[in-house]
């Protein structure tokens, strides 16, 4: 990317992250007003950017975005909707990504994306290894060496934001990833209710809420990471 300075260790990358926009004026606005309000270096959708679609919509939604942005879809957008967004090549946005010198990857969903039947070739190009079950990804000699400093899926990982009615809903196979790949930070969305931040061995997991109720995430990555959690609920 032209525009991506090294990330040296030594600086501060700010992050903004929301999830679970569903195609709402709220979850736009909270966008618009946050990027305003704390100037990130970069955006982070991570998923349910539409509700159903359409995808014409997720598309002139990041296109009025002028700040680089990783992003995911969610069960609730539609399957063509990656494809569709890497077609339109001027826009600084993107499933995987290096960015200051730190890596970001996206899981697509549907999980049988984990295979190598991706919507547009262009995910397959720059996507790392996919799997569909845990014994997919055992025994992969080349897995680790694969770098991936932030991950990014709308589905959270089992036991990791995504409480439900009390139930952990997350998923399994995502979790045994992170644990193969060793990210440093995992953000997540889906369960709106599991809204939070938790730090565990080396990893903090984050989910910032559903913007369409006004909610998101401020991350501050460095040396340490911090997590803001963030509400224009009352706005």
């Amino acid at each position: 990317m032209s525009n991506a300075l090294l990330y040296d260790g030594g600086g501060t990358l700010k992050i903004l992250a929301l999830s679970d926009i569903h195609g709402t004026r709220t979850g736009e606005k909270v966008l618009v007003d946050l990027i305003s309000e704390h100037h990130p270096d970069i955006i982070v959708l991570a998923g349910d950017i539409t509700h159903f679609g359409p995808t014409s919509w997720a598309t002139e939604f990041i296109r009025n975005i002028d700040l680089p942005i990783l992003f995911v879809n969610g069960n609730s957008d539609p399957k063509e909707m990656i494809g569709e967004i890497l077609k339109e090549e001027y826009m600084d946005a993107d499933t995987h990504m290096s960015f200051r010198g730190v890596e970001f990857h996206g899981i697509v969903y549907p999980f049988d994306l984990f295979k190598k039947e991706e919507v547009h070739e262009k995910v397959a190009e720059l996507s790392l290894p996919r799997l569909e079950t845990v014994e997919d990804i055992q025994g992969m000699e080349d897995i680790n060496e694969k770098t991936i400093d932030i991950l990014i899926t709308h589905i959270p990982p089992f036991g990791f934001n995504d409480k439900a009615e009390g139930k952990h809903v997350g998923n399994r196979d995502i979790r045994e990833y992170i644990r193969m790949v060793k990210p440093r930070l995992v953000i997540s969305g889906h369960v709106s209710d599991a809204r939070g931040s938790i730090e565990k061995k080396g990893c903090t997991y984050v989910n910032p809420g559903a913007a369409k109720d006004g909610y998101a995430a401020l991350i501050e990555y460095g040396d340490k990471i911090s997590v803001k959690l963030l509400s224009m609920k009352s706005q």
